[in-house]
C-alpha cells in the first residue's frame, strides 16, 4: 500500500512538472513582450537624453532579462562608460532574439564605445551591423551620419591602414568612400569621384550626403532648391549672452564633434559642383567655439545647420571650421588666418566679447557674427544671434497690445534668468508699464506664499528661468492670471508629460520647434536627428539661418526678409537685423503653435 502511494504521489509530480513547462513559455513569452516594451520606452527616454527617465524603465524590467542587459549598456553609452557598455553588451551579439531597434541599438553603443576606445575599425563594424538592422529612412540616415562622422575624423594614414585589415565588403565600402573624399583636391569634379567609387560599389548602401554632406548631382540636371524667400519659420534664443550656464549644461552630455588641431579643424567640406548652384559660391570659413568651455555642442549644432544648409543648396567653395576659445585675444588672429587661408566668407565668432572684437573692426568680406550686438557696425560687418532681447520685446508687445498694465516677474536664482528679469523690466517700464514685483524664487523651499495672487499680481506674470523653474513654480501661481515666457521655458517636446501643470502659459519660440511639420523644414531634418531637443536644435537652426543670411546679405540693395528657421528676420532702417518669433500654448494635449510669423 504504501508503494503504491509512494508511486501516485510521484506520478502527481511528474504530472505538475508537465503542467508547469507547458506553462513556461507563454509565461516567458509575456514577460519578453513586457520587457520589451519597457526596453522602448527606455530607449524613447534616451533619444531626447532623459536618462532618468530611461532608469525608471530600467528598473521595471526583470534583471534576468536580456533587455536589462540592452537597456543598461545603451545607457552606459550615453554617459559614456564605455566599460559597461562592452562588459553588458558584447555578451548579447549572438543572441538571435534581439531585432529591429533593440539590435540596431546594441551594435551602435557598441560602435559608439569602441570609437571612444580609438578602435575605429570595430567601432565601424559595429556601425554596419547596427544600419542594417535599421528600416526606418530617417534613423538610416542618422545612423550614416554617425558611421561619416567616425571616418571624417582619421587621418589618410588610418584609412590605408583599416582598408588594409576590413574584410568585410560593406566596411570595405565605407572606406573607400572616406578615401575618395579625402583625396578630392582643387579642380576635381565631385560628381567624377563619386561615381568611380560607386562603379565599384554599386550595391553599397552609403549616401554621400547623409554621412559626409557631400551632394552628388547629374551634370545635366537643374534641380529646384528652396532659397531663403521660400523656406518659412521664426525666432530667437540667448545668443547675445551666449549663456554659458544653459550651453555647458546641454554640451556636457554630448559626443565631441571631431578632433581639433591648432587653430583650424581639419574638417572641411568641398562642395563644387557642374550643376547649378542656388548657394554661395566663395569659401567660407566658421568661427565657432569648439575650444569655449561648455560650447562644444553649440558649435556642433551651429556647424551641423550651416553644412546642412550649404548641401541643400549645392553650395560652391569649401567650408572650413576653426575653433575659438573665448578669449578676445586670439580672435583676431584666428580671423585674419581664415582670410589667409582663402576665406571670402565669415560666420562667427559667437561669444559676445569675440564678437564686440570684431565689430570694431573694418573687414575686407563680408562677414556675420553670431551674436546680436546693437552697437555700430563697420560696412560688411552684420551680427544675428538668438537673443533673449528680442524675445523680451515681442512678448512685451503682445502683452502691451492686450491692454496689460502691470506684471509681477518670477525668477530663478540663475544669471540667465537675472538677464531675462532685467531685459523685461526695462523694456516694459519704457513701454509705460508698471512691474509690481520681482521674485526670486528658490524652489527648493519655495511656498505659494512667496508669489502674489489675483490682483495683487497685476496684469501678468512673467515666468524667468529654465523649463525646470517653470514647473516648479507654477502650480504656485494664480492660474486666472495670464502668464508668460521665453522659449527657455519649453523643453522643445511638443507632448511631455512633465509639463502637465505649465496648461496656459503662452510663450515665444523658433518654427523649427513651434511648427517641425512644415514642408520646407524636412530637408534638414536628418541632420539634426541626433541633436537633443530645445537649445541645440535652437543653435542648429541658427547655424541653417547663417547660411541664408549670408546668401541675402551678399545683395545688400534688395529688400531682406528671409523666412528663416529661427524667425522672420528683416533689416530696419538702422541696418539691424530683426526677426519675429512664433507664438506657442501649453494645452491639455501638449505645446500648440499659436501664431507662425
Amino acid at each position: 500500500m504504501i508503494q503504491l502511494q509512494l508511486s501516485l504521489l510521484s506520478n502527481i509530480g511528474l504530472i505538475a512538472s508537465m503542467a508547469f513547462s507547458l506553462l513556461l513559455p507563454a509565461h516567458t513569452a509575456v514577460a519578453d513582450e513586457a520587457a520589451e516594451t519597457q526596453f522602448s520606452q527606455g530607449m524613447a527616454c534616451l533619444r531626447v537624453h532623459n536618462s532618468e527617465c530611461a532608469q525608471l524603465a530600467l528598473q521595471r524590467i526583470n534583471s534576468q532579462s536580456l533587455y536589462a542587459d540592452l537597456l543598461a549598456g545603451n545607457i552606459a553609452a550615453s554617459t559614456g562608460d564605455t566599460d559597461s557598455v562592452l562588459s553588458l553588451l558584447l555578451p548579447l551579439q549572438n543572441d538571435a532574439g534581439l531585432r529591429g531597434e533593440a539590435r540596431a541599438s546594441l551594435h551602435q553603443s557598441l560602435g559608439i564605445a569602441y570609437a571612444a576606445q580609438q578602435q575605429p575599425l570595430k567601432a565601424l563594424e559595429q556601425y554596419t551591423l547596427s544600419e542594417a538592422a535599421l528600416s526606418e529612412p530617417a534613423a538610416i540616415a542618422a545612423q550614416q551620419q554617425r558611421t561619416g562622422r567616425l571616418l571624417a575624423s582619421l587621418s589618410r594614414e588610418d584609412l590605408m591602414q583599416m582598408s588594409s585589415d576590413a574584410t568585410d565588403k560593406v566596411m570595405q565600402g565605407w572606406i573607400a568612400l572616406a578615401l575618395t573624399i579625402s583625396d578630392i583636391e582643387s579642380g576635381d569634379s565631385v560628381n567624377t569621384r563619386l561615381q568611380q567609387w560607386r562603379a565599384h560599389h554599386r550595391e553599397h548602401p552609403a549616401q554621400p550626403e547623409y554621412a559626409f554632406g557631400i551632394v552628388a548631382v547629374a551634370e545635366t540636371t537643374e534641380t529646384a532648391i528652396p532659397s531663403a524667400i521660400d523656406l518659412e519659420g521664426s525666432a530667437a534664443h540667448q545668443g547675445d549672452e551666449a549663456d554659458q550656464e544653459t550651453a555647458g549644461q546641454q554640451s556636457a552630455s554630448m559626443e565631441s564633434a571631431g578632433q581639433l588641431s591648432g587653430l583650424a579643424l581639419t574638417r572641411e567640406l568641398d562642395q563644387r559642383h557642374l550643376a547649378a548652384s542656388t548657394g554661395l559660391d566663395g569659401d567660407i570659413a566658421l568661427l565657432l567655439p569648439y575650444e569655449t568651455e561648455g560650447y562644444t555642442a553649440v558649435a556642433d549644432a551651429i556647424e551641423r545647420g550651416f553644412i546642412a544648409a550649404h548641401s541643400q543648396a549645392h553650395g560652391l567653395g569649401k567650408v572650413r571650421t576653426y575653433a575659438t576659445s573665448g578669449d578676445v585675444l586670439e580672435i583676431r588672429p584666428i580671423y585674419q588666418q581664415a582670410l589667409k587661408e582663402g576665406a571670402s566668407l565669415v560666420v562667427g565668432p559667437v561669444t559676445r566679447d569675440e564678437v564686440a572684437v570684431l565689430q570694431g573692426d573694418a573687414h575686407p568680406v563680408l562677414t556675420l557674427g553670431l551674436n546680436q550686438n546693437v552697437a555700430a557696425a563697420p560696412p560688411l560687418f552684420h551680427s544675428y544671434g538668438l537673443s533673449i532681447h528680442s524675445e523680451v520685446t515681442q512678448l512685451v508687445r503682445m502683452a502691451r497690445d492686450a491692454g496689460m498694465q502691470s506684471a509681477t516677474i518670477i525668477a530663478s536664482n540663475s544669471p540667465l534668468a537675472q538677464r531675462i528679469s532685467t531685459s523685461f523690466k526695462d523694456q516694459w517700464l519704457a513701454q509705460g508699464g508698471e512691474v509690481r514685483d520681482t521674485i526670486v524664487v528658490d524652489t527648493d523651499s519655495t511656498t505659494s506664499a512667496l508669489i502674489p495672487q489675483g490682483s495683487a499680481a497685476g496684469d501678468l506674470y512673467l515666468i524667468a528661468g529654465d523649463e525646470q523653474h517653470a514647473r516648479a513654480v507654477r502650480p504656485l501661481m494664480d492660474r486666472a492670471t495670464p502668464t508668460f515666457a521665453l522659449s527657455h521655458s519649453f523643453s522643445g517636446i511638443l507632448q511631455d508629460p512633465l509639463d502637465a501643470e505649465l496648461i496656459g502659459i503662452r510663450f515665444v519660440d523658433i518654427p523649427w520647434l513651434l511648427n517641425p511639420n512644415n514642408p520646407a523644414y524636412q530637408p534638414y531634418k536628418a541632420a539634426a536627428a541626433e541633436l537633443p531637443p530645445g537649445e541645440m536644435q535652437r543653435w542648429f537652426a541658427l547655424g541653417v539661418d547663417a547660411y541664408q543670411l549670408l546668401l541675402a546679405l551678399q545683395q545688400p540693395e534688395r529688400t531682406l526678409l528671409l523666412q528663416g528657421l529661427t524667425g522672420r528676420i528683416t533689416r530696419n532702417p538702422q541696418g539691424e537685423l530683426e526677426r519675429n518669433l512664433a507664438t506657442g500654448t501649453y494645452t491639455s494635449t501638449g505645446v500648440s503653435a499659436e501664431t507662425l510669423p
